[in-house]
C-alpha cells in the first residue's frame, strides 16, 4: 500500500480470476478463490467476512464519501487499485507551493537524496535498482541502504516490487 497526496494504492501479486477484466468489476464484481480450502479455513474461522464482498464494499464506500470510482491496472504481475482523495491530504505534497518555503525533499540526507535520483519513476524504464546496487553506488553497506530504505518507504518516496529476493524497487515521487 502507498499513501500519496491525491490518492492511496494498492498493490498485490496475481490478476483477475479468468474470463474477468478490471471493466467486469464495475459491472459484476465475483470472487474465485484460488485455494478454496485456505479461502474455507479463513471464512470458517471467522478472519474472512465473505467471498466476493470486498470490491463491492470498496465501491459503495468511495461513492458515500462522494470520491471518485477506484481504478484498477494489471502491470508486471500484480494488480494495482487506486482510490483517489476528493481533494490532496496537503499542499506540500499536491505541488501547491504558495505557502510553503523548503523543498519536501529538503527532510532527507544526502544520501537518501542521492538514493531517490538513482530509482526509476516506473518499471518500463530498462534501469532498476536493487539494495546491493544502490550501496554499491552510494559507498555504503547493503544494511545502511535498507535502512534508508525503510525510511523512503515510509515518507512514500519508494515502494518494493517483488520479494526481498529478486525484486526491486520503484520510486514514487
Amino acid at each position: 500500500m502507498a499513501i500519496f497526496d491525491d490518492r492511496v494504492e494498492f498493490a498485490n501479486p496475481g490478476a483477475f480470476p479468468p474470463g474477468t477484466s478490471p471493466e467486469s468489476f464495475y459491472k459484476r464484481p465475483q470472487s474465485k478463490p484460488i485455494n478454496k480450502l485456505i479461502s474455507e479455513v479463513f471464512f470458517k474461522s471467522g478472519l474472512m467476512e465473505a467471498w466476493g464482498r470486498g470490491i463491492p464494499d470498496i465501491f459503495d464506500l468511495c461513492k458515500e464519501n462522494g470520491l471518485p470510482k477506484p481504478e484498477f491496472e494489471l502491470a508486471n504481475g500484480y494488480v494495482y487499485l487506486t482510490i483517489r482523495f476528493a481533494k490532496p491530504l496537503t499542499p506540500r505534497l499536491s505541488g501547491d507551493t504558495d505557502n510553503v518555503t523548503d523543498n519536501v525533499i529538503d527532510e532527507l540526507t544526502d544520501r537518501q537524496r542521492l538514493i531517490v535520483k538513482l530509482i526509476p519513476f516506473n518499471d518500463t524504464e530498462d534501469v532498476t535498482e536493487t539494495t546491493s546496487s544502490l550501496a554499491q553506488k552510494a559507498g555504503v553497506s547493503r544494511r545502511t541502504i535498507a535502512r534508508d530504505m525503510e525510511v523512503l518507504k515510509e515518507k512514500g518516496y519508494v515502494v518494493r516490487i517483488g520479494p526481498d529476493n529478486g525484486g526491486h524497487w520503484k520510486r514514487l515521487k
